[in-house]
């Protein structure tokens, strides 16, 4: 689990291949099919973390609500990813690879949304093992992606949409973690799991506010992103506290579950508002 988000070198070499065959995607366009393929890597751990909510009481129809508005809104995208989008400002796939791993999703996906949506009979144990996989799955669309702008000559943006797409997923999967120690479902690793998806979360935090060279992603320095991504950093402190209370403590219980979703909530509208920044803030590449 810690290093499902790590490129192997084979998907490196095969993304390198395909992307010879890309189309001629705009920046724009790049930037726009990164943030909604990363968008499917939040929802999958927003709608288990939904799910896990109800089985722990809080606040169960709205939790229901969410979630099969999360459904839909993950079945609509796929669709539009595996097939382009005009409307949308989504073109199909630009080469077979990429068209190949949507169809690996979707093969996950079938099971997964059966057990969401049958909440009196799927159990916890059947939401934690089904998402991890749609996760890691949609996690590599989204790298086969990134590859394929940088090989379009368009580096920058790729890499920064990502990570910072990437954060949406992060406070999701901690809420969802939150939910799983608080439901005693194999505490111990969901505690070890707790704790690296934090670290992710810092350690993307502050590349995304001071740049990283070993991430390629530039300090943030367009007025209207940073005063966005200081909003993030406030509502990140506030989650961060509690967090870090549950992992020194190994516990959680009903009350601090509750105040973890209510936050993770404004820390996702948040740097979904920041997402959405920096890929309309690209410019086109300057060919050499």
């Amino acid at each position: 689990m810690k290093n499902y988000y790590l490129l192997t070198a084979a998907l490196v070499a095969m993304c390198g291949l395909a992307a010879q065959r890309s189309s001629a995607a705009s920046e724009k366009e790049f930037a726009k099919v990164i943030n909604v393929a990363g968008r499917q890597r939040m929802l999958s751990q927003k709608m288990a973390a939904e799910f896990l909510l109800m089985k722990l009481g809080i606040a169960a129809e709205d939790n229901k609500k969410k979630m099969d508005a999360d459904i839909s809104t993950f079945d609509k995208s796929l669709a539009s990813l595996s097939n382009g989008d005009g409307e949308a400002g989504i073109p199909a796939p630009p080469n077979e690879q990429i068209s190949r791993q949507f169809a690996q999703v979707k093969l996950l996906w079938g099971s997964y949304v059966r057990a969401l949506q049958s909440a009196g009979t799927s159990s916890v144990a059947d939401i934690a093992t089904l998402g991890d996989p749609i996760l890691r799955e949609s996690d590599k669309a989204v790298t086969m992606y990134e590859f394929a702008a940088e090989e379009a000559g368009i580096k920058k943006t790729g890499a920064v949409v990502n990570i910072a797409g990437r954060q949406r997923m992060l406070s999701q999967k901690m809420t969802k973690e939150t939910c799983l120690i608080a439901l005693g479902e194999n505490k111990s690793e969901a505690l070890s799991n707790l704790k690296s998806t934090r670290q992710l979360f810092e350690t993307s935090h502050n590349a995304l506010l001071k740049g990283s060279k070993e991430l390629g992603i530039p300090a943030t320095t367009q007025p209207e992103i940073k005063k966005q991504m200081a909003e993030v950093d406030g509502f990140w402190k506030q989650f961060n506290v509690l967090i870090s209370e549950i992992i020194t403590s190994g516990d959680s219980n009903a009350f601090k579950t509750a105040k973890i979703a209510e936050l993770s909530q404004n820390l996702l509208t948040a740097m979904d508002k920041a997402v959405t920044l920096y890929a309309e803030s690209g410019k086109p590449a300057a060919k050499s």
